[in-house]
């Protein structure tokens, strides 16, 4: 028996024994989630008791951006098409008039996924997120040049020298 059917009997077994236990999260419903752990859970004891909610985390994202008018998203993905470009479309569509800069999205270059010794060049770093904390914070509008790509200011490597195929390729 695998780790996943062993948590899911388990679950089951809760379930059925006591009818005060509920199953409430993201992507747990009638798909089973992505390891599916609580897959057949829904169809044996119905949606009543395991409750799917999609992007939980919405409810927090949509507060702090009403109280802050920002919002930076940082994933390992390229920014393209992937997870954060969906977080900034609900944002977007939520909070139009609450933001005060763009939706910076920090995330992997666009290029094919590297190579594992190099794909630490790939990922983000503390330098580009801490960019694009600035991008967020010095947006003021009007005549300001943005681009949700754009390559962070300092680049340093783990001995805070610059990698030397970076060097030459500050702006």
């Amino acid at each position: 028996m695998t780790l996943a059917a062993a948590i899911n009997r388990g679950l089951h077994k809760a379930l059925e024994d006591d009818p005060r236990v509920v199953l409430f999260g993201e992507d747990i419903g009638a798909l089973g989630g992505v390891f599916r752990i609580t897959d057949g859970l829904q169809k044996d004891v119905g949606d009543q008791r395991v409750i799917d909610a999609p992007l939980v985390e919405a409810g927090i994202v949509v507060t702090s951006v009403r109280k802050t008018g920002r919002l930076v998203i940082v994933h390992e993905a390229p920014t393209s098409f992937g997870v954060g470009a969906e977080i900034a479309a609900r944002v977007g569509e939520k909070c139009f008039y609450d933001l005060e800069a763009p939706v910076i999205r920090v995330g992997g270059f666009h290029t094919p996924y590297p190579a594992s010794r190099s794909e630490h060049h790939d990922l983000p770093d503390v330098d580009r997120i801490l960019d694009g904390i600035d991008r967020a914070l010095e947006y003021g509008g009007g005549d300001h040049e943005y681009s949700p790509v754009q390559a962070p200011r300092r680049r340093r490597g783990p001995h805070g020298r610059g990698h030397p195929d970076l060097e030459g390729r500050r702006r």
